[in-house]
């Protein structure tokens, strides 16, 4: 009795197991959950104590206190406090259930354990500063609260925290540009391929995330294990205590960036004279305000004062005020309903991903929790099946709600960003239904989830042609289109699939395993080349100017691929850029009966084609000179990672090239560097009859810290087409060359 008193008063206990076996991966092994949440905590922060840090100082609303207000530090901090208010994070903490409550906590708690530890050395980043500090569980809930806004309102933040109304005869203050699809927001490719496509007749899985190499979005491998509950590896963002892709002794599985509404923007109809009140079903409603008190830090003397901003709400959600059609006037406001506000299911949904002792398991879950927050899911199983669903939490906004209640602007702006939506009628909200799991979503069983032994791939399309043998149509407008071009990245992900049952990609067999896998994705072919190349090269023949002759000279010694030793890959990249939209510009248009052959070449032979054509080839060339990059150059001496005073070449290109292997960098007078994101956690998983045999690639490396060891290591791994094999089993673990452990109790 005595004992329990004493644990009562002393609070709960930690405890954990910590290995890392070779490139520093680690393994946290405990009894409970807040032993696991404890042992990872630790782990992770002796490799991203100071980005962790800084993201929680984001997520509080206190980037201007510790770094002044500028460079959208002040934007930043008055979204994340108006949108993460406290009244939502209290409804979101009372509906976690015990064990995430226990992981969260311990997660925080084993951070700060790592922080206080005398035998860690914290990046120079951040060591001594006084944002440097142990997390609270509310703040890893805010973190990961933001990271599900991360594709609805978030990229609306600076418009959302500079909108104010406008006097008389006025615009309001000045607002942010108005985002809209934006091509450095993240991405994916995922391969799910079942029996029928694979050697041996069981799953086998590509994972492929295109995410940011700085930052949150930075991928983590981990391997987690509560024996007789829960044993997954894979990897997951930075500070979230779960794998997001992975496998464990019977599926495997991965996301890609769904084309999905997450969020709609609503257009309300201001009352005349007063532009902080709005017409609804014919009645005045009044906005919300919440006056925020913001601290910040004098750049130029480190004084710290406060500055005052309110916020504006509708009753669907915060009001925006941006620079062109969305800015707010006299006569009309605009603000955002994001349906993942009101999720809370975003930890719970993985928890339990990675605890399905079957794909039966697994889609259930998808469907009951519904907390997937923007993208598709993709998995195998050991048994030899596929599956593919976009089933997360998805605006229930039917085609004829979203045609009837479109305005104007909401037709002109259809293309380049959120649905716009009539604010001031009833019948413009969002559906509700009782098999929702959150008020105003689309139910689970209305959204896309198909099972087969054949494949499925997406690479950031709608569903549409998840399996062209299989179209998937009829879905709401709100999810993707269908029956429309598809990206050259996914056209190229496809017909990768088709060659190798086809025997046609040149490597023995017609089917896939794990090795056949991994040289796909390094494979590096660029499906724009292929497509594109000939006509480029016919239009160079008609031009004089000497930098356009040296690209075009780049152009046609280029051999169609990402290759390090590739010469003219990154010219052809900068001619595409200056080239712009290919609409108008194809030979053969798109036909939707043959989809992944259409549409392609440049009609060339058309005076005004030609002329396009020929301005961009002198605009890269231009562009290139100005930089002073030789378009003729292997693409590793222009595109790499600098390390210290080394450079590690990338291959991979951009996702408008048709590359499969994403990198993305823009051209500076250094060349393509640094690299912003990209393929990132590269992970092939197959099953044998001992279940699960894995490799994986991490191309910017477990740490942040540029005095790890672990910094650069898997970079130069990636950069020489090698995956690291991943020890899953108690046995390959322990027989790991690199394995160290450490136990840890709190």
């Amino acid at each position: 009795m005595l004992g329990l008193l004493l644990l009562l008063e002393l609070g709960p206990h930690y405890e954990a197991e910590i290995r890392r076996t070779a490139y520093g991966i680690p393994h946290i092994r405990a009894g409970d959950w807040a032993g696991l949440g404890y042992g990872y905590g630790y782990a992770y922060a002796e490799d991203n104590a100071c980005l962790l840090a800084e993201r929680l100082v984001t997520v509080r609303g206190e980037r201007s206190r510790y770094f002044g207000p500028d460079h959208g530090n002040f934007e930043s901090d008055v979204y994340h406090r108006a949108v993460l208010s406290e009244d939502r994070l209290e409804r979101l903490l009372a509906a976690q259930p015990r064990p995430v409550r226990a992981l969260v906590r311990g997660f925080a708690t084993g951070f700060g354990r790592a922080l206080r530890d005398p035998t860690l050395t914290i990046a120079s980043s951040c060591r001594g500063q006084s944002w440097l500090g142990p997390p609270t569980e509310r703040d890893l809930y805010r973190h990961l609260w933001a990271l599900a806004l991360t594709l609805g309102s978030e990229p609306y933040a600076a418009a959302i925290a500079r909108a104010s109304p406008p006097g008389p005869g006025e615009i309001g203050a000045e607002g942010a540009a108005t985002p809209a699809a934006q091509p450095g927001q993240p991405g994916s490719n995922a391969y799910a391929l079942g029996a029928q496509a694979t050697g041996n007749g069981r799953g086998l899985l590509l994972a492929n995330p295109h995410l940011a190499w700085s930052g949150v979005q930075r991928l983590y491998p981990v391997h987690l294990t509560i024996p007789g509950t829960l044993d997954v590896m894979g990897a997951s963002l930075q500070g979230v205590p779960a794998v997001l892709i992975g496998f464990n002794r019977h599926l495997a599985w991965t996301g890609t960036v769904s084309t999905a509404h997450r969020a709609t923007l609503y257009q309300l109809q201001l009352v005349p004279g007063d532009p902080t009140a709005y017409r609804y079903q014919g009645e005045v409603r009044r906005m919300q305000s919440r006056r925020l008190q913001i601290p910040l830090r004098d750049p130029a003397t480190g004084t710290l004062h406060s500055r005052w901003q309110t916020v504006y709400f509708s009753h669907h959600g915060p009001v925006l005020h941006s620079r062109g059609a969305l800015g707010w006037t006299t006569e009309r406001a605009f603000s955002i309903r994001d349906a993942n506000l009101d999720n809370s299911r975003f930890l719970v949904q993985f928890l339990h991903l990675g605890q399905a002792g079957d794909l039966d398991a697994f889609a259930t879950s998808l469907q009951q929790v519904q907390g997937v927050p923007w993208s598709n899911t993709l998995a195998v199983d050991a048994a030899g099946e596929a599956l593919y669903a976009d089933v997360g939490v998805v605006p229930n906004v039917p085609d004829e709600l979203l045609l009837s209640c479109r305005t104007a602007l909401g037709r002109e702006l259809a293309a380049h960003g959120l649905p716009l939506l009539d604010g001031s009628r009833e019948e413009c909200e969002w559906r509700e239904s009782p098999r929702a799991r959150q008020p105003g979503i689309m139910p689970a069983t209305e959204l896309p989830l198909v099972r087969g032994r054949d494949y499925y791939a997406n690479a950031n399309d709608s569903p549409w042609l998840s399996n062209p043998e299989s179209p998937l149509l009829g879905y709401p407008q709100v999810l993707g289109e269908g029956a429309t071009p598809r990206s050259l990245r996914t056209r190229l992900a496809l017909d990768q699939i088709r060659a190798r049952l086809a025997g046609s990609d040149g490597r023995p067999g017609r089917v896939f395993d794990r090795k056949s896998l991994a040289a796909t994705f390094f494979d590096n072919r660029s499906l724009g080349g292929e497509l594109l190349l000939e006509d480029l090269l016919a239009v160079c023949a008609t031009l004089s100017q000497a930098p356009a002759e040296v690209l075009c000279a780049a152009l046609a010694a280029w051999d169609r691929r990402n290759d390090l030793d590739s010469r003219g890959s990154h010219a052809f990249k900068e001619v595409l850029q200056a080239v712009g939209p290919l609409e108008g510009l194809w030979r053969v248009r798109f036909d939707p009966s043959s989809p992944l052959d259409t549409p392609r070449g440049l009609a060339v032979e058309q005076p005004q084609v030609a002329a396009a054509v020929a301005r961009a080839l002198v605009t890269a060339a231009g562009r290139l000179t100005a930089a002073g990059v030789d378009p003729g150059a292997p693409l590793g001496d222009v595109q790499y990672r600098k390390v210290g005073s080394q450079r590690i070449p990338i291959h991979g290109g951009s996702h408008r090239t048709g590359a499969f292997n994403v990198v993305e960098a823009a051209l500076t007078p250094a060349g393509y560097t640094p690299i912003a994101g990209g393929s990132s956690f590269i992970l092939v998983v197959g099953f044998e009859g001992d279940g699960p045999r894995a490799e994986a690639g991490l191309s910017h490396s477990l740490s942040s810290d540029p005095s790890s060891p672990h910094y650069s290591d898997l970079t130069r791994l990636y950069s020489e087409k090698r995956l690291l094999s991943l020890p899953f089993r108690e046995a390959e673990i322990r027989a790991d060359p690199g394995l160290r452990s450490k136990r840890l109790r709190e």
